[in-house]
């Protein structure tokens, strides 16, 4: 009996719809485009996850090194050490497995506009992965530093305007501050009074935060 494409539905020989939904026997239904809200609540969703994994893994393994410390009473903590490599090892793979289904939504999205070569870049610094117009901000030659706390961002960091010229970003004491700098995948973890150089495409995520930022350049 022929199989409905769309719902599933078994149909008498020779039918050319559906009998329960009504779509033509053999068509195929094309899924539906990928909302991009949708798609950014499942990324944030999948982030701050990723963040609670991370600080899962980090309390495993000051466990694992705390059962190491007495070697003289290594004996009887032995199967303590084993179950915690056990479930270190879990939490690594479901880790791997998120981190592997928000890089799939990312390459979903449209990338962002290329600085025109020649041109004066300026920084810019927009809501991520979708450009959000009520979180956009300019961060120009005049300007000498910016409170992302204070933005609706709700970033706990500082831009600074060097000497040289250059943006410089300061992690606020207490903070902990997810980054990713291409050309890198892979995100890293910077606490607070941290001090680094920003690059084009840098992404901040702060888990207390409302969005994520992109620091980018534009002319």
């Amino acid at each position: 009996m022929p199989k409905c494409a769309n719902c599933g539905h078994d149909n008498p020989v020779g039918k050319l719809f559906c009998e329960q939904c009504g779509n033509r026997i053999g068509r195929v239904v094309p899924p539906p485009e990928p909302d991009p809200e949708d798609l950014l609540e499942k990324i944030q969703t999948l982030q701050r996850e990723l963040l609670m994994r991370e600080e899962e893994i980090k309390k495993l393994n000051d466990s694992l090194i705390n059962a190491n410390d007495d070697k003289e009473k290594m004996a009887e903590k032995h199967p303590k050490v084993e179950t915690l490599i056990q479930q270190l090892d879990e939490k690594d793979r479901a880790l791997q497995d998120a981190l592997k289904k928000h890089q799939e939504l990312l390459s979903q999205l449209p990338e962002p506009p290329p600085v025109t070569p020649g041109s004066k870049p300026y920084l810019v610094i927009e809501s991520h992965p979708i450009p959000n117009p009520d979180f956009g901000i300019t961060f120009d030659d005049n300007a000498k530093s910016l409170d992302l706390s204070t933005t609706g961002f709700r970033i706990r960091a500082t831009l600074e305007r060097n000497s040289d010229g250059s943006v410089g970003l300061v992690i606020h004491p207490g903070a902990m501050i997810n980054i990713k700098t291409p050309p890198e995948k892979r995100w890293r973890r910077f606490e607070g009074g941290a001090r680094l150089s920003t690059k084009a495409g840098m992404v901040l995520f702060d888990a207390k935060g409302i969005a994520n930022a992109r620091l980018d350049q534009r002319s």
